[in-house]
């Protein structure tokens, strides 16, 4: 005979199979009952209920994963520019792996309820996992000079170097100055609204990221909001420095989490002698500089993350195409017509931004690099019109983090915004208008001091007042794309090259002397009365006693009293009004323009939010997007950035070894019974 719990136990099961099998059958119905979204509420309830049955049956999550399917986001980009591993804990089965060592398709977890951690808004925390800085734990670091290593950006052996060992002294200046640099640029700026304590996440798997295949461990949690990886090992070009990607995303709102980075040791290593450093400043801030460059990369700034993007003004994805591209035709001086296909960025901020900078209300966005390879493209600011921001796909010694790229990672979403009021300026092209930022490059529309001039060779301030440099072009041995074409002939263009469409402007190139950075401490003075540092800037005066005589760029230090330009020359401070001369002792000063000034700051017009956004969910209710972590606060994995896995199946089984299981959906009702039973047993 049966006794009455099991009876009821028996009934239970019947009616669980009954009631699962015809909703999963049902047409009738405008509901997908398959659904994460429509899943997820019932599994997390039958997920507690299961956990809360002490000698019952433990559930099992199976997710869906792509095989041997992982692809870097920037994993051809021409300038790709301390904590320990979090523990293993046993949660996957090892066993499950192939012979490559990667886990198998299907990898089962226990199921790990924890309660909802609290929620808070704070400047964002990026941990650095350090297990794979060493040349014990990755096999493509080098070890010793001669080793044979297989570099991973473009799948080729080489052998190592001098330049290439990864040495106690190079991981002591990654770790105790590239990324905390990195780290404390991001907390001064960004903002996410999450768990202070990152929850267990059921990741841990060996996969590529970046085309470096490591175990990848969020399971134990972390105490961040953001985990990368960081390795150096060779990439076997002298001219990158270093590259980043975005490896896992959250599953509640597609922001990144988790992501590497690779430093290039034949850039860095020789940084690691302090003195080096000191004597070599350009370098220095060039190198810096690109390994914050890249780590932007890794929190958003990717072309294949836009479609992704949190509108806030709706919770949702952006409804409108944030992402436009035009057909520019035109004609070259040379008479050659040319057609360019030309993309933009043009979310909210981003688009004030953009329209405010360069006084164009006509401004379809802020435009995106079309030259280079798969990974610039798209993935930066175009280099010709932002020239000097840190966003560009071309490393430069002054590269500052402008209110631009904030616009963009505060419109993705994911992140707030504080202390604006430290937003480095983005000065190349201020207040120019609408020809410059969009028709062709020319001696009409680019006639400004320090852009477009008739003198070749000729020294003069940066547009940015950054420098000393030269506006130089050059005749090249064919003929120039039709739409670089800025002079009647041809094969005539700057020698800035494809990166800037072969526009002139005034730059600082390595092997001239002539040509330097005002904040380059070790530069030999060239003009009486020069003084270098952090507070210097570029600024014309007069060769001799008359407004009449050739005109010298000197770096000299400059403050702003309010919106005023002062500049000191022989420790005097003159007031230096916009486009006036003035007399400052022995010298003639020729004042900046007003756009050149630098003493307004390009701000928002309302002042961003410190919170990330609230997503919208499916039913239209605003929630918090970092509470919305689905399933015991899961996340997806991002294991190709063009085919990212939606957790659109969750199966419920009790065997892993099936081939084919069954999609069982369990609906609330059939919850209640289940705590009904548990109640009797």
């Amino acid at each position: 005979m049966f006794s009455l719990k099991q009876l009821l136990l028996l009934l239970f099961n019947v009616y669980l199979l009954n009631s699962s099998f015809c909703r999963a059958l049902s047409n009738s119905q405008n509901i997908d009952y398959h659904s994460i979204d429509y899943a997820r509420p019932f599994l997390e309830e039958y997920i507690k209920t299961l956990n809360s049955l002490a000698n019952g049956y433990k559930g099992e999550i199976y997710t869906e994963f792509l095989e041997n399917n992982h692809k870097c986001i920037h994993d051809h980009i021409k300038h790709q520019h301390s904590n320990d591993l979090l523990n293993i804990n046993g949660q996957f089965d090892i066993s499950n792996k192939n012979k490559e060592g990667q886990f198998n398709k299907r990898d089962t977890m226990s199921v790990n309820v924890r309660k909802q951690p609290i929620v808070t808004t704070h400047p964002i925390r990026i941990m650095f996992n350090t297990t794979y800085l060493s040349p014990n734990t990755e096999k493509s670091t080098c070890k010793f000079v001669g080793q044979k290593v297989r570099i991973n950006f473009s799948n080729t052996m080489v052998t190592c170097r001098p330049q290439d060992i990864l040495t106690n002294e190079l991981i002591a200046l990654i770790t105790n100055i590239v990324l905390p640099f990195i780290s404390s640029t991001f907390e001064n700026f960004l903002t996410v609204t999450g768990p202070l304590y990152y929850p267990e996440q059921p990741f841990l798997q060996t996969a590529f990221c970046g085309r470096e295949l490591f175990t990848i461990d969020v399971s134990n949690g972390f105490n961040a909001d953001y985990m990368m990886y960081v390795t150096a090992h060779p990439i076997g070009v002298a001219s990158v420095n270093a590259y980043a990607t975005a490896c896992l995303l959250d599953q509640g709102n597609n922001r990144p989490y988790a992501g590497h980075i690779n430093i290039n040791p034949e850039v860095f290593s020789a940084f690691a002698n302090l003195q080096y450093q000191r004597t070599h400043q350009t370098k220095w801030q060039l190198f810096l500089r690109a390994s914050l460059h890249e780590a932007i990369h890794a929190l958003g700034f990717s072309d294949d993350l836009f479609k992704y993007f949190i509108d806030r003004r709706t919770g949702r994805t952006y409804n409108t195409n944030i992402n436009p591209m035009t057909l520019a035709r035109g004609a070259a001086p040379s008479g050659s017509s040319y057609k360019v296909q030309r993309s933009f960025l043009a979310t909210p901020n981003v688009l004030e931004i953009v329209r405010t900078h360069f006084d164009c209300d006509k401004m379809p966005g802020a435009e995106l690099e079309n030259n280079g390879g798969d990974g610039t493209r798209n993935s930066h600011w175009k280099a010709t019109i932002f020239n000097t921001e840190l966003m560009i796909g071309y490393g430069q010694a002054v590269a500052p983090l402008s209110n631009l790229t904030l616009a963009l990672l505060y419109d993705s979403g994911w992140y707030g915004l504080i202390n604006l009021d430290q937003a480095e300026p983005l000065r190349f092209g201020r207040a120019k208008g609408c020809s410059f930022a969009l028709d062709s490059c020319g001696p009409s529309n680019w006639n400004y001091p320090g852009y477009w001039t008739d003198i070749n060779n000729q020294r003069a301030c940066t547009p940015t007042r950054d420098a000393v440099g030269v506006a130089s072009w050059a005749t090249y041995q064919q003929a120039l794309p039709s739409h670089q074409q800025h002079w009647r002939e041809k094969n005539v263009g700057s020698q800035r090259g494809d990166t800037f469409d072969y526009c002139l402007f005034s730059s600082v190139y390595d092997n001239l002397d002539s040509t330097y950075y005002c904040f380059d401490t070790n530069t030999k003075p060239m003009s009486a009365g020069e003084v270098f540092g952090k507070d210097s800037a570029c600024i014309l005066h007069f060769e001799g006693q008359s407004s009449k005589d050739k005109l010298i760029p000197a770096c000299r230090v400059q403050r702003c009293i309010g919106t005023t330009l002062e500049v000191q020359v022989n420790e005097k401070w003159y007031k230096c009004p916009p486009g006036e001369k003035v007399r400052a002792g022995d010298i003639i000063l020729m004042c900046p323009d007003a756009t050149d000034q630098h003493c307004v700051p390009l701000r928002f017009s309302d002042t961003p939010s410190n919170h990330s956004a609230k997503k919208a969910d499916n039913r239209g209710l605003s929630i918090d997007t970092e509470i919305n972590l689905g399933i015991d606060g899961s996340f997806e994995p991002l294991n190709n950035i063009n085919n990212l896995i939606s957790l659109d199946k969750v199966l419920l089984t009790p065997s892993s070894s099936s081939a084919n299981r069954s999609q069982i959906i369990i609906p609330l009702d059939i919850i209640i019974l289940i705590s009904f039973m548990v109640f009797l047993l």
